[in-house]
């Protein structure tokens, strides 16, 4: 479009910030999810099987509070549509 009429598209990175270091592999284990509230894990795991978008930022907001590192490796995992590795966790708490 640039070429023919001038417009010059930005686009916006929507990757989640400070996520490029985590080995979510080492971080998202059953061990560390069944550290966390099991209320806050049964809601994770009905707004992951619903994909609320909006529940799953307000949880992962709140799985900070308990483990930071372990809510960036949840969200990272999200982000990349890992729906299920993230079901199949909760379900080996």
């Amino acid at each position: 479009m640039d070429k023919h009429i001038g417009v010059e598209y930005i686009y916006e990175d929507l990757t989640p910030t400070n996520l490029d270091s985590i080995d979510t592999v080492a971080v998202l284990t059953p061990e560390a999810m069944g550290k966390l509230p099991t209320e806050l894990l049964t809601q994770l795991q009905s707004a992951v099987t619903y994909s609320d978008l909006d529940l799953i930022a307000t949880l992962v907001k709140q799985i900070a509070t308990h483990d930071e590192i372990l809510s960036q490796a949840i969200a990272l995992s999200l982000h990349n549509f890992e729906y299920e590795r993230i079901l199949d966790l909760i379900a080996m708490t």
